[in-house]
């Protein structure tokens, strides 16, 4: 029933997935529910009750919460949601205070206050670094090998609940970035959440 109500676009695509991550805590799949409430965090962020959900289950797994997006890539995601003539109202003001602190007069002043804030929007746009996207351990022990591969021996080892960043992926195999280093682990050991 509530993977169906994820299709559904009338309800909060936030409290569907908390929903899901709830589920699967009280089915004792502390992993898997972390996983379920990242990707609700990405619809719901600084929700105090799915912050709390994290702590609990992190903490009941023993896990370190993931690195999380640096100052620049969460003003990104932030600018990332506006419509783009939102994104260009918002430069255009700030282009109209820079103006009028120095600046030309008249006609140049709205021609100036045009280009800088086009060319602010536009670097916003091109330049701000997109999150990763990233995955949660399901298994209660994962290796990670150098290459796809399951005879190689692991370079280290990741536990359930813990997090990662996604470098690729196939349908077998997950490339990872964590902390301890980076290498392959099969894709149905880990669940992804996005960005």
């Amino acid at each position: 029933m509530l993977t169906t109500a994820l299709e559904d676009r009338s309800l909060d695509p936030g409290l569907v997935r908390q929903a899901l991550g709830d589920t699967a805590w009280r089915r004792d799949r502390p992993a898997e529910a972390i996983a379920w409430w990242l990707r609700a965090e990405v619809h719901r962020p600084g929700d105090p009750v799915l912050q709390a959900d994290l702590r609990l289950a992190r903490t009941r797994l023993g896990v370190r919460p993931g690195p999380g997006p640096g100052p620049l890539a969460v003003l990104a995601a932030a600018l990332g949601r506006l419509p783009v003539p939102g994104l260009l109202l918002l430069a255009l003001g700030l282009a109209a205070a820079l103006v009028r602190l120095r600046g030309p007069r008249g006609p140049a002043r709205a021609a100036t206050v045009a280009l800088v804030g086009a060319g602010l929007a536009l670097l916003v746009l091109v330049l701000a670094p997109r999150p990763a996207e990233q995955g949660v351990v399901l298994s209660a022990r994962l290796p990670v090998v150098p290459e796809p591969h399951r005879d190689l021996a692991a370079g280290f080892e990741l536990k359930a609940g813990e997090q990662f960043d996604l470098v690729e992926a196939s349908d077998r195999w997950v490339r990872l970035r964590h902390p301890l280093g980076e290498g392959w682990v099969e894709r149905d050991r880990v669940a992804l959440v996005g960005p």
